[in-house]
């Protein structure tokens, strides 16, 4: 039986483009970030943030995930995951196989849905997962690949991920990626409707 060894990724920069301060708005009185990293936590401790913001990397440390100072090459805005994604495993305990990036903006994501794809990348023989919403449009709230997978992709910072995408498997997930105020409050509105239940 298949048996990778797998680390889990956040990546989170300080700057965003569309809604200032993404990453650390606040989102249910805690800051957005929060919610992913009390989830994976759940999963495995072999977890990691990369972001370049002081404030992300010492609150993430301070619930528990192993952080990584981005490297100030890789700063620029726009970068693809994939590039971001391989460069983390330099930090990754040696014989980390694969790795499942999981956003900092969907915390509506089923921690299900993540265990899922741990299970997926470590017992069988796929090699990159990706996920979708229900209308087939790419979401991104969570990417599961192994090195060799990743080492194949064209890592041309010009090429947005998307469209490099060649993987072998789909993950339905609804769950809102969060870019805008207006994405913010509705997830905040589906997310305390589902504590309530």
């Amino acid at each position: 039986m298949i048996k990778r060894k797998i680390c889990f990724l956040t990546l989170a920069k300080g700057h965003s483009d569309r809604l200032k301060n993404k990453n650390f708005r606040n989102f249910n009185n805690k800051p957005l970030i929060h919610w992913t990293i009390k989830k994976i936590l759940k999963i495995s401790k072999k977890y990691f943030v990369n972001s370049d913001n002081d404030l992300i990397l010492n609150y993430s440390k301070k619930l528990g995930a192993k952080t990584i100072i981005r490297n100030k090459k890789l700063r620029e805005n726009n970068l693809p995951s994939r590039i971001l994604m391989l460069e983390s495993f330099r930090y990754f305990p040696k014989g980390t196989n694969a790795v499942i990036h999981v956003q900092a903006n969907s915390p509506n994501l089923n921690l299900n849905k993540i265990m899922k794809v741990y299970q997926l990348l470590k017992y069988t023989n796929i090699e990159d997962v990706f996920s979708i919403d229900g209308k087939g449009n790419i979401n991104g709230s969570i990417w599961g690949i192994t090195k060799k997978k990743l080492l194949t992709y064209n890592l041309s910072k010009k090429i947005h991920d998307h469209k490099s995408l060649k993987n072998e498997l789909w993950l339905l997930d609804d769950s809102i990626d969060i870019h805008y105020l207006s994405d913010l409050k509705l997830a905040e509105k589906i997310f305390k409707k589902n504590l309530k239940n």
